[in-house]
């Protein structure tokens, strides 16, 4: 494992991979959440959808998120 990847945020859970605001009207929001879940929010002024799969690596870092700690 090199530095990087041992001080991604993002694989970590502490750094969203995305947070965007679009126009104000429009949030999309991507992030890993317990270990090796990739969640994408998008909420709208009167809906929100979330969906979520499974990864093996950080996109980030290409870290392996099933490596055992």
């Amino acid at each position: 494992m090199t530095n990087e990847q041992e001080q991604c945020p993002y694989y970590r859970g502490v750094k969203r991979i995305r947070n965007d605001l679009v126009h104000y009207t429009k949030r999309s929001i991507l992030e890993i959440k317990h270990g090796n879940q990739l969640w994408s929010k998008f909420i709208l002024p009167n809906n929100e959808y979330e969906v979520m799969a499974y990864i093996r690596f950080c996109p980030m870092c290409g870290r392996n998120l099933m490596e055992e700690k």
